[in-house]
């Protein structure tokens, strides 16, 4: 895990700071490992198919989405494949890879897979008539599966760290019931500054608050 350096004109960070930011990304990265989980699901499903638009939007929303923990976040920093399982290195380098040189940028000198060279537009003339086209690399169904099981493991292995670092943060009769959001503030000894509850929050509150009506008639 690399963080962001304090800014010169800034006092000497608050103790729990670097806690804080390893909270965050920890969090940022779980979820954006469920987000591509479901957009796998989604690309598995059926509703669309090889070759439509929206499954090569769905592919590159999938390693842009996958990358955006381990790319600097300005202010917090960003984790690296240290952070990583072991046996998980490996695929996770290949979609960084992957992201960087083809989905989430475009390298002229393009990418090649065998004999096909990628990230090269090319002229289709037909009759006379010529259409421009770029050429993508576009994954198939297997090696999709392939990626939602890594983020599942990943999942598990983000919130993991996660509990464990709120269990060090945590103390007896803190946090009170409510909601927060992370206090990013350096300088600031607050873990959690309590905010307005959302609306989401309160349709939560009102389904637990329902389903335990149920079980007690």
């Amino acid at each position: 895990m690399e963080f962001t350096k304090i800014k010169s004109t800034d006092s000497t960070k608050n103790s729990s700071y670097d806690s804080r930011r390893e909270l965050w990304l920890l969090t940022y990265a779980s979820n954006s490992c469920r987000l591509v989980r479901e957009l796998c699901n989604f690309a598995l499903s059926g509703f669309c198919q090889e070759g439509d638009s929206i499954y090569t939007g769905i592919i590159n929303a999938i390693y842009v989405a996958y990358g955006r923990p381990f790319h600097w976040c300005r202010g917090v920093g960003r984790l690296t494949e240290e952070d990583l399982p072991p046996e998980s290195k490996s695929l996770h380098n290949e979609i960084i890879h992957l992201r960087d040189k083809l989905y989430a940028h475009k390298d002229l000198n393009g990418y090649q897979v065998e004999s096909e060279i990628f990230n090269t537009v090319k002229a289709v003339v037909i009759g006379g008539r010529i259409t421009m086209v770029s050429n993508e690399l576009i994954p198939r169904g297997p090696k999709i599966q392939i990626i939602r099981e890594h983020v599942e493991k990943l999942v598990g292995h983000f919130d993991s760290k996660a509990i464990a670092l709120l269990q060090k943060l945590r103390r007896p009769g803190w946090p009170s019931d409510g909601e927060y959001i992370l206090n990013m503030d350096s300088l600031s000894d607050e873990i959690f500054k309590p905010v307005p509850e959302s609306e989401a929050t309160a349709l939560v509150k009102r389904m637990a608050e329902s389903g335990n009506r149920e079980v007690v008639d």
